[in-house]
């Protein structure tokens, strides 16, 4: 039996407008086949695609023709999901499925071919009727223009809404891209950065796992702007996000949190990695070379204990350690933990500070 992935692979078949089957055209998946052959369309698909085939069946024969609808059917005891086309025709509709685009363009083509045999078959009749009268005659003409007007307008029909699902599929992927990245930077926006934290939130409460979290600000980056001007401090932001993409771990999370700030996600990393890998990108950013003038960047962070409760918590310890930091002198790290007792908070800044 042919596998339901092979290339071009597909099934055609003809129904009255209720979805009894008159006649199976092809089926490279044996599927309506066996001890007890289907009877009508609806016995080709899962329970739950049923509803979804009449409202298939309703508009094909409202619409002529309609294209790349989704159904599932058994095969080999394996539910497979094909992709249909539908067109009305003399006698009922033809219906055109595959599980690839390759098969369903082959069976469309088939589908075509069809119609255009029962336009032959039309044009035959009006041959041997020549005798009848001239009014039947050009009722038969007019029969044959409107057939063949309304089969290439379904063609051009299905070409067009192809193409156009085609551009619509482009379009919600870059939209998809545009909604979670930073026009600036190119680094992941601010919403992006708050769905990761809370998945990898999520993950450390139920495998217990660490996570640690990073905040870093540009020092003094108001006066650089007033002095340079923002076109300059938009560069140094770029810049800052390529050496942020280049020094930061591969599972690691970078993102843009707003204005002159930035973030970073640090699985499985405890409050020493944190330190570490905030000390390595403070020191990358003091020693890179800055067009204008020397830029740095001071840095908090936070690491996820038992009895952290939220990410919105993670994020305010981060917060104030990068507080601690700026009022330390900037251009260094401070560390957020907690007291023996665990009574009240306390910052503990990285070694340098």
């Amino acid at each position: 039996m042919m596998s339901v992935n092979e290339d071009k692979a597909g099934i055609m078949l003809e129904c009255d407008r209720n979805g009894r089957i008159i006649r199976v055209i092809r089926d490279d998946f044996k599927i309506t086949e066996g001890p007890f052959p289907v009877q009508t369309l609806f016995a080709l698909v899962d329970r739950e695609s049923r509803e979804k085939t009449q409202r298939f069946l309703d508009a094909v024969q409202q619409g002529h023709a309609t294209f790349g609808w989704e159904l599932n059917v058994t095969c080999n005891g394996t539910l497979t999901g094909l992709t249909v086309v539908g067109g009305v025709t003399a006698d009922g509709v033809v219906i055109c499925g595959s599980p690839s685009r390759a098969g369903l363009n082959k069976m469309f083509d088939e589908m075509m071919k069809i119609q255009n045999e029962q336009v032959n078959v039309l044009r035959s009749t009006l041959k041997s009727q020549q005798s009848d009268a001239a009014t039947q005659q050009q009722t038969h003409r007019q029969m044959l223009d409107d057939f063949t007007r309304l089969n290439n307008e379904l063609v051009n029909t299905q070409r067009e809404l192809a193409r156009r699902n085609a551009e619509l599929a482009n379009a919600n992927s870059k939209l998809s891209s545009l909604a979670t990245t930073d026009g600036l930077t190119g680094l992941k926006n601010h919403r992006a950065f708050q769905e990761e934290l809370e998945r990898q939130f999520g993950a450390a409460n139920r495998y217990g796992s660490a996570l640690s979290f990073l905040i870093l600000d540009v020092d003094r980056f108001k006066e650089f702007n007033d002095h340079f001007g923002h076109p300059a401090g938009d560069e140094v932001l770029k810049q800052l996000a390529q050496i942020l993409a280049a020094e930061t771990r591969e599972d690691a999370f970078a993102a843009r949190y707003g204005g002159e700030e930035f973030v970073v996600v640090l699985p499985n990393a405890d409050d020493q990695a944190a330190i570490n890998a905030a000390e390595r990108l403070r020191h990358s950013v003091e020693s890179a070379h800055w067009d204008l003038c020397d830029i740095t960047v001071s840095i908090g962070t936070a690491t996820m204990r038992k009895d952290t409760p939220s990410r919105a918590a993670l994020i305010a310890e981060a917060d104030a350690a990068l507080y601690c930091a700026k009022a330390g002198g900037r251009n260094r790290v401070c560390s957020y933990s907690t007291s023996a007792d665990r009574s009240s908070s306390v910052l503990t800044p990285a070694s340098h500070c």
